[in-house]
């Protein structure tokens, strides 16, 4: 199954055209199940997969985001373990740097990604740091724009 996700994962890293392909195909009902296997490396490497979706399209994170595929990655990022959580930054923060649209902005805060990026603020990896970070930036631009207040 790991072999299976990470090929999957590369070819969602390369065109928006295949991703579209994919996604319609419906990957993201047999990610949640990934997402919730036993073995960590799975998780991990649906995760990362999710990662890839939500680098996409606007579309793409619509998708992750109303089959529950995103609310389990927020799930996963706050309880597994490191490598698990981390991959689930990634997925995070792309979401909301690639969403460039207020609906999706709006349903991640509504979802509580502040909350979830801010619980690993405490870990010590440069990189998921960085992530963190682009993600929390990201938001608080779109709350300037908007003037939303984002913590409740």
């Amino acid at each position: 199954m790991i072999a299976s996700l990470r090929v999957l994962g590369s070819l969602l890293a390369r065109e928006h055209e295949i991703a579209d392909i994919i996604v319609d195909l419906g990957i993201t009902s047999s990610l949640l199940i990934a997402l919730s296997h036993p073995n960590f490396k799975i998780r991990k490497e649906a995760a990362w997969v999710t990662s890839n979706i939500s680098a996409g399209t606007v579309k793409h994170i619509n998708v992750l985001i109303s089959c529950g595929t995103i609310e389990k990655i927020i799930e996963l990022s706050t309880m597994d373990v490191f490598e698990v959580r981390q991959e689930c930054m990634w997925a995070l923060s792309n979401a909301v740097n690639w969403a460039k649209d207020n609906k999706v902005i709006e349903k991640l805060l509504e979802i509580g990604i502040i909350e979830t990026f801010c619980s690993m603020l405490g870990c010590n990896e440069p990189q998921t740091l960085i992530i963190i970070m682009e993600g929390l930036k990201e938001l608080l631009r779109y709350g300037k724009e908007h003037s939303v207040y984002l913590m409740s």
